[in-house]
């Protein structure tokens, strides 16, 4: 009798081990899917499992729709190149060639979640049932979205010192066929946008409780302008009590810089000695510091006036060949890292976009839902 129970047991197991050797080629389709190879990259493989992990893992703001095999192969794409740039970046700051601040990104990060940090800065954590705990939550939160943009800042500078650096040594040519090539595919977009040169005062929002002081006296500014008042007297007035910062900028009306489409609500076409504003301003541009770094305009309320203007004008062949060149170096540039690191995309590999639904069955076992074997 005990050995026709182990006979038995031999042969339980051996049905098991077969069913799991057949099952990947017929109802297991769906733990192979996971390991099928998608690219190659650094000499390893990237299969649809890391896809779907990389996707998953994506910031919501971040995280595109996924209708076609076309969104998932400008996915991988894009992960590929963030992460060739991040790790170029990484290299050109560890060794000193590239100096990135990163109150820079910190700057960008505030700019674009000014509530959250207002809230970190002057909330009543009692009010809304939260204690210290929380608040180190948040900031430490705030800390990793700050790296996040840090990295991506000194990835984009890098390839962009990577193209400058080609063209000027000469390891990067261009051939006139190829400037000519595309200015006549980009020439449409290659415009002088419309410019203005403006003067006037900026009235500081500290935070989200002066922000109705700060309008006010933007909207007084306005007033005494209006009536013949001199800038340079309000100036030296604002400049007393430091509610404003007296500024003098040359914008360009450039559509790729969403932060400064209220301004040329009011400032396209406008003619010189206009008065503009009280007009809220976030994330300008303040130039560049010693290093190259941008540099930020506080939050505020601007009041100006129209010291120039001019409309937009097509540019010629000469003029658009710096930022032609630049615009192919950078492609080459990436072109070069992507070659460096073995990166190969099998766009034929690529699972439908419904590899991503959350109906989609987790296991063989699951047949309640569609798709499932």
């Amino acid at each position: 009798m005990k050995n026709v129970m182990v006979r038995w047991r031999l042969r339980w197991v051996a049905a098991a081990l077969a069913a799991l050797i057949v099952l990947p080629c017929g109802c297991g389709v769906l733990i192979d899917e996971e390991r099928i190879k998608v690219a190659d990259f650094d000499g390893k493989p990237f299969t649809r499992g890391d896809l779907r992990r990389v996707i998953r893992e994506m910031p919501s703001e971040e995280r595109p729709i996924i209708a076609t095999k076309g969104d998932m192969l400008r996915v991988l794409k894009q992960y590929f190149d963030t992460k060739l740039k991040e790790d170029l970046g990484r290299r050109l700051t560890m060794d000193g060639t590239l100096k990135v601040p990163r109150e820079v990104a910190a700057a960008m990060y505030d700019q674009a979640h000014p509530d959250a940090l207002a809230f970190m800065q002057h909330a009543n954590l009692a009010e809304w049932e939260m204690d210290d705990r929380d608040l180190v939550v948040m900031k430490e939160e705030r800390e990793r979205q700050i790296d996040r943009i840090y990295d991506k800042l000194c990835g984009e500078q890098a390839v962009q010192y990577k193209a400058r650096e080609g063209l000027s040594n000469g390891t990067i040519t261009i051939p006139e066929e190829e400037f000519e090539k595309q200015y006549a595919l980009r020439k449409d977009e290659l415009n002088h946008f419309e410019n203005v040169v403006i003067e006037g005062l900026c009235f500081i929002q500290k935070d989200a409780e002066s922000a109705a002081e700060a309008n006010a006296l933007a909207a007084d500014a306005r007033k005494r302008l209006d009536a013949g008042e001199s800038l340079q007297v309000i100036a030296q007035e604002r400049k007393k009590d430091k509610s404003a910062i007296h500024l003098q900028l040359a914008l360009e009306n450039d559509p790729r810089r969403p932060q400064y489409r209220g301004f040329w609500d009011e400032a396209s076409g406008a003619d010189i000695g206009t008065l503009l504003g009280p007009v809220f301003i976030r994330g300008w541009s303040a130039g560049q510091d010693e290093a190259g770094n941008p540099r930020f305009l506080p939050d505020g309320f601007l009041v100006c006036i129209v010291r120039s203007h001019a409309p937009m004008r097509p540019k010629t062949l000469d003029e658009a060949r710096v930022e032609l060149a630049l615009d192919m170096a950078y492609t080459r540039v990436m072109e070069n890292l992507r070659q460096e690191h073995g990166l190969v995309i099998y766009e034929d590999k690529l699972p439908d976009p419904t590899y991503l639904s959350e109906d989609r069955p987790e296991s063989i076992f699951d047949t309640d839902k569609p798709g499932a074997p």
